[in-house]
């Protein structure tokens, strides 16, 4: 027998049956003891039917959220993929014979701090290598090489630090957006035995990984070839692909010292990406004196296709840009100086390039 909609217990309703029940001959109109004494109880019942309806839609995956989620994907051994810390390297200056203890905190002008992974001493080249990574786990300890220039305490014979090339693999944790994917994606795809599911699961589950490529027999028999994109779907760093072969296959020698199955000879690249120059003259929406907010708009959209979608679309450029609450109109809208639409290779992401916005009234 299937469960009544809840949300048709309305407050009308619920009253209306339960002064049915009273007898014709008692007063029940509005405002008599009996209508005072049970409207305030139909109030409170059609909200518990409203509770009620909302968790019995957190039993689905399609609908639940939050720790919810989290329990409806752990009965089919999925779990939420957790925050990752940013890892990097960088170079401690300075006299030689300085030592830098493990747990030193290295930090970026606006804050940002690092633990040096291992005690490292300055040879005679006047500078040492380590390995850092960032106290707080997220994609906020990805930055940009040179960014890391800060002692958080003086250390004897150290006279600079700097970050040569950018942080990576700092990921949040999964949003329930992308976990739900996941879980459909998952139990409708069974991940064995080195399957095309299998390696994607395996690129999901990576931190810092967001979505991922199969080519298989790439390169001839027993050749994988894997692509992946970084957490926040843009081309992988090199670090990340590094780190990323060394787990799936180190040396692309298919000798089994991974994860990949023996016999898989795996190869992690990343993507090419693809400018997208893009010009228009724009309409303010009334309310709005100056415009903002586009480039960003622009910048989740391709995000949003990348790897997902060889295409992208004028109609879908000029729609991400009139979603954008500043904006009421677009003319004259180009990509690439064309009114066309841009075709991708399989490992080519689209990147937003210049934009040009002239606004008109």
């Amino acid at each position: 027998m299937p469960l009544p909609n809840f949300l048709d217990e309305t407050e009308e309703k619920i009253l209306a049956r339960m002064l049915a029940r009273v007898p014709d001959d008692i007063d029940k109109s509005e405002g008599s003891y009996i209508w005072d004494a049970l409207c305030p109880v139909a109030i409170e019942l059609a909200q518990a039917y409203i509770n009620l309806d909302i968790a019995y839609q957190q039993t689905f995956a399609g609908d639940a959220d939050g720790e919810n989620l989290d329990k409806r994907a752990a009965e089919m051994g999925i779990v939420r993929v957790p925050a990752s810390p940013a890892i990097g390297k960088v170079v401690f200056n300075g006299t030689e014979g300085a030592v830098i203890p493990a747990g030193s905190i290295v930090s970026t002008q606006s804050g940002v701090e690092y633990v040096v992974d291992e005690e490292v001493v300055i040879d005679s080249s006047g500078s040492a290598l380590a390995n850092i990574t960032a106290i707080e786990a997220g994609a906020d300890g990805n930055v940009p090489a040179n960014s890391i220039t800060v002692l958080s305490a003086p250390i004897p014979g150290v006279t600079s630090v700097n970050n040569p090339e950018p942080t990576y693999q700092g990921e949040n944790e999964e949003k329930d957006d992308n976990f739900r994917d996941r879980y459909f994606d998952e139990i409708g795809n069974k991940a064995i035995d080195g399957n095309i599911a299998q390696y994607k699961k395996w690129a999901r589950e990576y931190p810092g990984i967001g979505r991922a490529k199969v080519f298989p027999l790439w390169n001839g028999p027993n050749t994988v070839k894997l692509s992946i994109l970084d957490a926040e779907n843009q081309v992988a760093s090199a670090g990340l692909i590094a780190d990323f072969q060394e787990y799936m296959d180190p040396g692309s020698e298919g000798l089994g010292n991974g994860v990949a199955p023996i016999g898989s000879k795996v190869t992690v690249t990343s993507a090419n990406r693809v400018n997208i120059e893009i010009s228009a003259n724009l309409v303010l929406a009334e309310g709005y004196s100056e415009l903002s907010g586009v480039d960003d708009a622009l910048i989740s959209y391709l995000s949003e296709l990348a790897y997902v979608k060889n295409t992208v679309t004028y109609i879908g450029i000029g729609a991400a840009i009139l979603a954008v609450s500043a904006v009421d109109q677009v003319q004259n809208l180009l990509l690439n100086g064309a009114t066309i639409d841009i075709t991708l290779t399989s490992e080519q992401i689209p990147e937003l390039g210049t934009t040009t916005w002239t606004v008109v009234t």
